[in-house]
């Protein structure tokens, strides 16, 4: 049986260093799962030179910090998730649609249910994130570097867990654009950074704006709050480690 590692921080694979992002495409992806174990299907499931089936089923459960998605041929393990995806007691996923080149990725999904092992229940609806290469002499190895680095669109309607909604970020060349819904629209503009060596996004908002207000402060407070081990907050920047 062949064992490919994906790290969804970098993009990469443990056998073998990339230059570039590797060949992925993934459709139609779903998966239940119930701690310690679940099931997926995807109607294609494609990693590099390997085609996984068409459709294929999976095993799915989680093995030192990993997520394993195990066939009858292959095993297809992925770490370098936020840490909070790895507390959720279930999850249940539905139409996820994976595409990863040289310089592209994207990444829909429908929607995403969720339990904590503490009972809290969470939703996140019809996530979109769209990346590429600013230009043709730009090579990018990890799909962090392509998105934050380069040219990105990101989309999320609605996050139970978050009291806003409609968050769009637009990023190109480190220009940085967003707006969101906080029973108001807020649009704002400022910086965003990947740096490879301290694995670090490093985000500057330069202004936020709610019709003619002015409210970067009150923005900048209401982050403050949800400051901790994976986000440090100090005006103008916003720090997040990556794992």
């Amino acid at each position: 049986m062949k064992i490919f590692t994906l790290m969804a921080s970098g993009i990469f694979v443990a056998q073998a260093a990339f230059a570039q992002l590797p060949t992925l495409q993934v459709e139609n992806f779903s998966a239940s799962y119930n701690s310690p174990e679940g099931h997926a299907r995807a109607d294609v499931f494609v990693y590099e030179q390997t085609d996984f089936g068409s459709p294929v089923d999976f095993e799915f459960y989680q093995q030192a910090g990993e997520f394993v998605l195990s066939s009858s041929e292959e095993e297809f393990r992925v770490g370098g998730l936020p840490q909070e995806v790895y507390d959720w007691k279930s999850v249940e996923l539905e139409r996820v649609d994976i595409s990863s080149s040289a310089d592209k990725f994207t990444f829909d999904s429908k929607r995403i249910d969720y339990v904590t092992h503490e009972g809290e229940r969470g939703s996140i609806s019809q996530v979109q994130l769209d990346c590429e290469s600013a230009g043709k002499s730009d090579v990018a190895d990890s799909f962090l570097q392509l998105c934050l680095n380069q040219k990105m669109y990101f989309y999320i309607p609605f996050i139970s867990a978050a009291p806003v909604d409609n968050i769009n970020i637009w990023a190109n060349k480190n220009v940085l654009r967003f707006s969101l819904k906080n029973g108001v629209w807020i649009k704002g503009d400022g910086a965003i950074f990947y740096d490879e060596d301290q694995k670090l996004v490093r985000i500057r908002i330069d202004k936020a704006k709610a019709g003619f207000l002015n409210v970067t402060g009150k923005l900048f407070a209401e982050l403050k709050k949800l400051e901790g081990e994976t986000m440090t907050v100090k005006r103008p920047w916003i720090e997040i480690p990556i794992p």
